[in-house]
């Protein structure tokens, strides 16, 4: 006999559950029996995406957003430590899960850092550690979203104050306290311990001139697009736009934290911009270089502007060094003493202060010759150099 009333339940449960919008996930494997074994465990908690090679899911990833992705480690053409890899130097954000053996788990280990892999799980997997992993990847990419939106958020807030502030102002009234000079005070200034990162892309003056105006901005966004999510899962925040290039800070939130994130980004920038230029679809995007510089120190933190135009201001020479040292890389370009110093700059290339450098052993450090000097930095003899 059947019980209709729990029946009724029972559908209109799974009904709910299909209204429900699922977070996305990807799997990865050779093995179509192992793909859909994935897929009837997984997909009451999520929208299961699948792939039969690491290729296969380098496509997939353009076409979704996910928020975890799990493979396979032996597979055919492209292990799932390379495929993880691949995606570090496309700056994907999802958190990766490596499922493998024990005869391949030092392959894997030694793969962990370089693929910025979140989690290895070993076989036979049981499928509620599986589901177990899979959300606690997901609530941490979550939370890091989620940072990432409100660090942005800050800035925004601040200069819409400012914004208002002034309107009400011009009407003779005020939103906020009076200082002793019966001025508004808006926003006090600070002093922060900084890193600030510029960005610019050489040959793009060049390229613009020659291309449609709606094609060159989208290949701003095409390249802005991945070096933003680089920024921002770094702990920064993109403070401006300079026509093909930006400035970035990092530390406003955690200034401990700052120089390291300022230093992950940069290479992390510098490594992916092979990646990036190889997705577009047209042989000239390959001509574009990428140059970085990075910095630390004191800066002056505060709202500058008039009743036109206010905006979050970033003052102090190590944003100066920045712009400066991301020039520098020029020397690669110019000149064959510039190139035998700072290497070759086939596609994109950072400098940071020496200092920086010493924090990450994967940085090279060069001693500069007496003719060579950052331009308005005359004292300084070394520098950090990456290149890609």
């Amino acid at each position: 006999m059947i019980n209709w009333k729990a029946g009724k339940k029972l559908i209109a449960e799974r009904q709910a559950e299909q209204n429900v919008v699922k977070d996305t996930i990807l799997v990865v494997d050779d093995e179509e029996p192992n793909r859909n074994l994935f897929r009837s465990v997984l997909s009451r908690e999520y929208h299961v995406v699948t792939a039969e090679s690491g290729q296969d899911a380098l496509e997939k990833i353009r076409e979704h957003n996910f928020v975890s992705i799990v493979s396979d480690q032996r597979m055919p053409g492209m292990t799932g430590v390379e495929f993880f890899i691949e995606l570090n130097r496309l700056s994907h954000p999802a958190p990766r899960i490596i499922l493998t053996g024990f005869a391949e788990l030092n392959s894997v280990i030694q793969g962990v850092n370089e693929g910025k892999i979140a989690r290895y799980l070993t076989k036979p997997i049981e499928p509620e550690l599986l589901l177990a992993t899979i959300r606690d990847t997901v609530q941490q990419h979550k939370i890091r979203s989620e940072n990432m939106r409100l660090i942005s958020l800050v800035k925004q807030l601040l200069e819409e104050n400012a914004e208002l502030a002034k309107k009400l102002a011009l009407t003779g009234q005020s939103a906020f306290p009076q200082s002793d000079e019966g001025r508004l005070s808006l926003q006090e200034p600070k002093k922060l311990h900084l890193a600030v990162l510029f960005v610019d892309i050489r040959g793009f003056t060049q390229f613009s001139a020659n291309t449609p105006a709606t094609l060159v901005m989208r290949t701003l966004q095409l390249i802005f697009e991945p070096i933003h999510s680089i920024i921002y899962s770094n702990g920064g925040i993109v403070d401006k736009h300079l026509g093909d290039g930006l400035m970035a800070v990092f530390g406003l939130t955690d200034p401990e934290s700052g120089n390291l994130g300022g230093i992950q980004a940069l290479k992390q920038i510098v490594s992916s911009f092979p990646s990036i230029l190889q997705g577009m679809d047209k042989p000239e995007f390959r001509s574009l270089k990428l140059s970085v510089g990075l910095a630390d120190g004191e800066v002056l933190l505060g709202m500058l502007g008039t009743r036109n135009k206010t905006e979050l201001a970033v003052i102090g020479q190590p944003a100066n060094l920045a712009s400066r040292l991301q020039e520098f890389t020029k020397q690669a370009l110019e000149t064959a003493e510039g190139q035998q110093l700072l290497g070759k700059f086939p596609t994109a290339m950072g400098i940071c202060t020496a200092n920086l450098a010493e924090k990450d052993n994967t940085i090279r450090q060069v001693a500069l010759p007496q003719g060579i000097r950052v331009r308005d930095f005359p004292s300084i003899e070394r520098l950090g150099v990456i290149e890609a």
